[in-house]
């Protein structure tokens, strides 16, 4: 496997699990901050510990139920194709 490839679907990844991590909060948060019933500060640490902690406590199931054959016969530029476009649309739609 070709080592830039690999570089570049671990950072098109991380840049997933950003706008997926913004797009969630920018959800939750606006009714919460919006209404005022918390400040931006006390959301956003709120909001990083429900991350934390569904990350920590179960992000193995993600990994278990992809490892079942969920997605078969991917190739490396497939992933990364497929990759690039969902944070391309998340972003859009955030």
């Amino acid at each position: 496997m070709d080592a830039g490839l690999l570089a570049i679907g671990l950072a098109l990844s991380a840049m997933i699990a950003w706008s997926i991590g913004a797009n969630d909060l920018a959800n939750s948060a606006s009714i919460a901050v919006g209404s005022g019933a918390l400040s931006y500060r006390k959301t956003l640490v709120v909001f990083l510990v429900g991350l934390f902690m569904g990350a920590f406590l179960q992000g193995f199931m993600v990994m278990k139920t992809l490892g079942k054959g969920v997605i078969q016969n991917v190739t490396i530029e497939k992933a990364i194709a497929s990759s690039l476009a969902a944070f391309v649309w998340i972003i859009v739609a955030s």
